[in-house]
């Protein structure tokens, strides 16, 4: 089994949805084609419906939601 590289803007779009107060709540990532790094796919300050709508059918997605 291989690694896979966490991009710095992982990291960064997590750390912007888990402060109070910011408006972003949401991340959707992404992995390239070979599964070898992840990445944001998107990022906003809507909800659910938001993540939905940015998530891909034809690739492997992870999403986080700061609900409060």
């Amino acid at each position: 089994m291989s690694s896979i590289e966490i991009a710095r803007k992982c990291e960064k779009a997590w750390m912007a949805i888990m402060k109070d107060g910011k408006p972003k709540n949401w991340v959707v990532y992404g992995v390239n084609k070979k599964m070898t790094k992840l990445k944001v796919q998107a990022s906003g300050p809507g909800g659910l419906a938001d993540v939905l709508q940015n998530l891909a059918p034809d690739s492997v997605n992870f999403a986080a939601l700061y609900v409060v």
